[in-house]
């Protein structure tokens, strides 16, 4: 009876281990690259910098339902981080304190409005449902900061894997991690969608390493990168190894190594690609992270120091 108990809970692991894996078949060669009408979010903001913040809003949400019906990838991307900015009293070309008053009138809304989202975003085309995904983990994470994302008998009913449930203890992170993934289950077709245009390189102050994220699995994989929960102790070695040298961790396929999988297939499509500043640019953002990550660096770098030699 043990031993069947044991084939049982090994099955039953290997499952959960499967649902943490990236399966990726093939790298794409070439990126499509979409345009983004620049023109109209000009008319966005003018109407914040004027104090228009009424007539601002409800310009963004046309401009996203015009994405939506034109399936317009790259405006979408933008038109939502705009948004989120604007409703959550975030957005840096707004002049005076009367905005932050404004934006305040959402604060009962907030959660609606996300669970709304929620509803609708499996009845998005690709790639607006993964883009869509990505948003809503943002913004659960910034109701929670915000403390305005109720729990336990007060919480809104959430989808979640295949169940729909609760948020209880304050237990949102299961939420964010479910819309999070669910945003790159298709990495290859995501790899073949170039990130140009998806970012306003002229007001984000991340906009040089951001040249960097060459497709649009980067972007919205960049959330689950420097994750606390992803760091792993007994990967020392080969997690400052060369990329193939990353296959060789201890349970690479943990969802605690999950991160190191998400490194491995993006310095891969940019190797295989010929992409050598993306290429660098990865590797080093991947050793920065397992610095950071493995305790007792120092004295294993001197124990091993042949191995890197030889490296």
């Amino acid at each position: 009876m043990k031993s069947i108990l044991t084939v049982i809970c090994i099955a039953f692991l290997q499952i959960i281990s499967a649902q943490q894996r990236l399966d990726i078949q093939e790298y794409p060669t070439d990126s499509k690259k979409y345009e983004r009408n620049t023109k109209d979010y000009a008319q966005v903001t003018s109407l914040i910098e004027n104090g228009e913040y009424q007539s601002a809003f409800e310009e963004l949400k046309r401009l996203e339902e015009k994405a939506i019906k034109d399936v317009a990838p790259a405006d979408y991307y933008y038109i939502l981080n705009q948004t989120k900015k604007f409703i959550f009293g975030i957005d840096n070309n707004a002049k005076d304190n009367n905005f932050y008053t404004w934006s305040n009138q959402f604060d009962e809304e907030l959660q609606e409005m996300v669970w709304e989202d929620v509803q609708k975003v499996e009845t998005l085309p690709f790639p607006l449902n993964a883009i869509l995904h990505s948003n809503i983990a943002d913004r659960i994470e910034l109701l929670n900061l915000n403390q305005l994302i109720t729990y336990d008998d007060e919480s809104l009913i959430w989808k979640i894997n295949n169940e729909s449930k609760k948020l209880k203890n304050g237990d949102f992170l299961e939420l964010v991690n479910y819309h999070t993934l669910k945003s790159i289950e298709n990495p290859s077709r995501l790899m073949g969608i170039s990130s140009d245009n998806f970012n306003d390189s002229t007001t984000n102050e991340f906009s040089e390493a951001l040249q960097q994220y060459r497709t649009l699995f980067e972007l919205l994989a960049d959330n689950l990168f420097n994750d606390d929960d992803a760091q792993n102790n007994n990967t020392y070695l080969n997690s400052f190894g060369k990329t193939d040298d990353l296959l060789k961790i201890n349970d690479f396929y943990s969802k605690e190594n999950f991160n190191y999988q998400l490194y491995y297939h993006i310095e891969k499509l940019h190797f295989q690609n010929k992409r050598w500043d993306a290429y660098a640019f990865w590797v080093a953002k991947r050793l920065n992270e397992a610095f950071n990550s493995n305790t007792g660096f120092a004295d294993c770098l001197v124990r091993n120091s042949p191995f890197f030699d030889n490296s």
